[in-house]
């Protein structure tokens, strides 16, 4: 969010319980909601990605981290940095989307100006089109008839580079707020999703699992992780995909899957890279 021609505060909210539930999942609702490693990983997710912020632009460009409600949150943030515009990236889950876009709808009741953008995906959903009619089981049964439909649209953008320079004050967030803010600096970091989410319950025994001591062994869950695996895949796993890609000990695969599902590498940039590889 921002204040009119004035600075930028870089905003994240959790909040679970109104983007978790698809109401049309068989499971009475629940089918989109993450699970304990999901939550783990995006916490470290969130403080890789704040921590490389503060390193290019200074302590303003802090992530704020706050709890749900979205819109209540928002205006909470809103109102100690002073902002009156609202920007952010669009989501494309069932149960998302329709939050999104009621607190899109909220906000600009309120007075905020308010714009969201694409970015998360090649290819917005709506913008591709197939003829069911060929297809009488109600799907259309594997990638190849979206990829074509797919190549028919215009070309993958460019991935942008990062900005050199950010808007941003002088100074945290929770240093220049005269209400309750937390930046990922602060001493309480139980506005983002606790280390404590990711332990659960094993299905099978009932013990505890610690997701976060396998994950951090196996894992660099940042961005720096994400171009290392790409890297990695381009020199070795990508002239193999295509003969090894079925086995299930993944010898040929990217492993890149968390990191696109959770923003910290562009699909366009792993698009581009493919291509210049071929």
């Amino acid at each position: 969010m921002s204040r009119q021609g004035g600075t930028l505060t870089l905003v994240y909210i959790h909040s679970p319980e109104e983007d978790g539930a698809d109401p049309s999942a068989a499971s009475g609702g629940s089918s989109w909601r993450p699970g304990a490693a999901s939550r783990f990983w995006l916490r470290c997710a969130l403080e890789a990605l704040s921590a490389d912020l503060v390193s290019r632009y200074g302590r303003g460009a802090e992530v704020v981290f706050k709890r749900g409600p979205y819109q209540r949150a928002l205006e909470e943030v809103a109102s100690a940095a002073r902002a009156s515009r609202v920007f952010f990236g669009r989501r494309y889950e069932p149960a998302a989307a329709a939050a999104d876009a009621r607190v899109a709808e909220g906000l600009a009741a309120a007075g905020f100006e308010v714009r969201s953008f694409p970015g998360l995906l090649l290819q917005e959903p709506h913008g591709i089109s197939i003829d069911m009619s060929k297809w009488p089981g109600g799907h259309f049964g594997s990638l190849t008839p979206f990829y074509k439909q797919w190549e028919k649209q215009p070309r993958v953008p460019e991935p942008l580079k990062p900005p050199k320079k950010l808007p941003v004050a002088a100074d945290s967030p929770a240093q220049r707020s005269t209400t309750t803010i937390t930046s990922s600096s602060s001493s309480s970091s139980s506005s983002i999703p606790s280390a404590a989410d990711a332990v659960a319950p094993s299905p099978s025994e009932g013990a505890v699992v610690d997701w976060g001591a396998p994950i951090k062994a196996a894992w660099d869950p940042s961005e720096r992780g994400a171009l290392r695996l790409l890297d990695a895949f381009i020199g070795g796993g990508l002239q193999r995909y295509e003969s090894q890609r079925a086995f299930a000990d993944g010898r040929a695969v990217s492993r890149l899957s968390p990191y696109v599902h959770f923003g910290q590498i562009s699909a366009r940039l792993v698009w581009q890279r493919l291509k210049q590889a071929q």
